[in-house]
């Protein structure tokens, strides 16, 4: 089917996020090679396209002229996100775990310190007795002067407990990227769905760009943050995502004004909501969670693309 166009009313684009898939399911042995370089990407999939096999693919297009310029009410009725509050969460470092990290230091200098006394014992012993008695004076003095070496220190000690925890958010923040990055048309440079997965898309080629690939490429850097803020209430991977997006804003010509680029960024939360997940009234995740739920296991390029044209 002809691509679809998504800018000037995005209210007429309702439903999935993308044509239903053909009867005849996507095999991986058709998208063997698209890792091989970007002409194979492309080339693979518009003749997979083309023959009906891969209509996911390319199936949305986007255009800057005409398109409306969305008030922050008007996305959280789209999308159900709260602006900036819930696209650049951050951890916080709150009272309770600084008490409990405050806690932690002071009954460890006490076991530490009896343990020199009768463990080593001697002058020696003494000594480390007398180390670990001062070390949570030291604790606090340093809290005191510099808030936020404790908390740099907290988050050292949590970040082992919260890289398990994370990791679902991380497989939401990568699919979404190439889910919608996939269904506007990208390839896909580097893939990786290791403990760290990660989706690199060929980057355009040097020099301005215009105001239509902005808003491609502009859906494509916050469609990671989108998918955290559905899967999870909000997002916390996606600082660097913003400053991808500022570069892609520096790069427009004619140059973007500030009010024209809060508008550019407001309607590519919309246009990725409306890729990854449909309407909110006809919600349909199928091919963001059949790609999350592909780089859980460990899959291929080949096997992510083929569950996102088989969802």
């Amino acid at each position: 089917p002809a691509p679809r166009r998504l800018g000037s009313a995005l209210s007429h684009v309702a439903g999935a996020p993308a044509p239903a898939p053909a009867a005849a399911k996507l095999e991986t042995s058709d998208v063997a090679d698209v890792a091989a370089s970007r002409e194979a990407f492309v080339s693979t999939m518009a003749s997979l396209k083309a023959s009906g096999a891969a209509p996911r693919w390319s199936s949305t297009q986007l255009a800057a002229e005409g398109a409306e310029a969305p008030t922050e009410a008007r996305v959280r009725a789209a999308t159900g996100i709260d602006g900036a509050k819930d696209l650049l969460a951050r951890e916080e470092v709150g009272n309770d775990e600084l008490f409990q990290l405050t806690a932690g230091v002071f009954v460890l200098s006490a076991v530490l310190a009896i343990a020199s006394g009768v463990v080593i014992g001697g002058n020696v012993g003494a000594t480390f007795t007398y180390l670990f008695a001062v070390l949570p004076i030291v604790f606090l003095g340093v809290g005191s002067s510099s808030p936020g070496i404790i908390v740099a220190l907290y988050a050292l000690v949590r970040g082992a407990a919260a890289d398990a925890a994370d990791a679902g958010r991380r497989r939401r923040h990568e699919a979404a990227h190439l889910t919608v990055g996939y269904q506007l048309g990208l390839a896909v440079a580097e893939y990786d769905a290791g403990d760290r997965p990660r989706v690199e898309f060929y980057a355009p080629a040097a020099g301005p760009l215009n105001r239509d690939d902005a808003e491609v490429l502009a859906a494509v850097a916050l469609a990671g943050a989108v998918g955290e803020c559905d899967a999870f209430g909000d997002a916390k991977g996606a600082q660097q995502d913003f400053a991808d997006l500022q570069a892609i804003f520096d790069r427009v010509n004619p140059k973007l004004s500030p009010a024209e680029q809060q508008s550019a960024t407001r309607r590519a939360v919309m246009n990725s909501h409306k890729l990854l997940y449909g309407s909110r009234a006809r919600r349909n995740d199928d091919a963001v969670t059949a790609v999350d739920a592909a780089f859980e296991r460990g899959a291929s390029l080949p096997e992510v693309i083929c569950a996102l044209e088989n969802a």
